[in-house]
């Protein structure tokens, strides 16, 4: 099963990468990496929204590229970030054990594993010798290695074509993206994960030395009841929910 195969492949990876204490240096940056690809995805919502972009097929498959490609262009290093988070898409797969409804196979979002494994084959697509060893850990077959190339340039290039008016000229900061960051309410290793980690200011400065946002964006954390994080196009809103920390969490006990 691809849990076995990345629980193998990937522990040194995880013990490489650290940011905090409590939770362990691992497990924080598990969560780390992951709200950061999550943030981006519904930063492609946004994106798509504000400028009206056309978008063929699910528009969640497209904020899925949106994310990982705009990943591997912002950071230095990647690897952790994507793997992270193609990770997260297999475990959340591996516990549903192949016990989905119907509902899940016509829904909004492609199945976790398709997701996860999709993430990889944008990387290795655009960057081979980066990311083959990553693909060949998840025993991706070499046809489909190669294949992924045509996927990979295909979505960076056309989301390259698409976003080029959007950019801001080079030095310019957009003053319409503000923050909503209100502590009242969370815990101590969600403030410590979200906050003190870097992770949403981080995220909010990409959003304001990116893009020409024709209106306010405004980025915030809140309390919802359920691990999540969405865009609101009525208010033009990005939010992440503090709880996506303690799935996160959840989620790292299977590494």
């Amino acid at each position: 099963m691809v849990v076995n195969q990345w629980k193998m492949a990937m522990t040194a990876l995880f013990l490489s990468t650290s940011s905090a204490d409590a939770v362990g240096d691992d497990v924080a940056s598990f969560v780390e990496n992951n709200l950061l690809h999550i943030l981006y995805h519904e930063a492609g919502h946004a994106v798509i929204d504000q400028f009206l972009l056309p978008v063929l097929g699910q528009e969640e498959d497209a904020a899925d590229a949106f994310a990982t490609i705009e990943i591997m262009n912002v950071y230095d290093d990647p690897l952790p970030i994507l793997a992270d988070s193609a990770i997260a898409q297999f475990i959340m797969d591996d516990r549903v054990q192949g016990d989905y409804e119907v509902a899940d196979y016509y829904g909004m979002h492609d199945l976790d594993i398709q997701r996860g494994y999709r993430v990889i084959c944008h990387a290795v697509g655009l960057e081979p010798d980066a990311y083959m060893a990553l693909a060949e850990d998840f025993d991706l077959d070499p046809d489909r290695i190669e294949s992924c190339e045509a996927d990979g340039w295909l979505a960076a290039e056309s989301w390259e074509v698409l976003l080029e008016p959007t950019f801001l000229p080079e030095g310019v900061v957009s003053e319409n993206v503000q923050t909503e960051f209100d502590i009242d309410g969370l815990t101590a290793e969600q403030q410590r994960l979200l906050l003190d980690s870097g992770v949403m200011d981080e995220f909010t400065q990409y959003l304001r030395e990116t893009f020409d946002w024709p209106n306010p964006v405004t980025v915030t954390i809140d309390l919802c009841n359920e691990a999540n994080a969405y865009y609101d196009p009525a208010t033009v809103t990005i939010s992440m929910c503090a709880e996506f920390v303690d799935e996160l969490i959840d989620l790292a006990e299977d590494l």
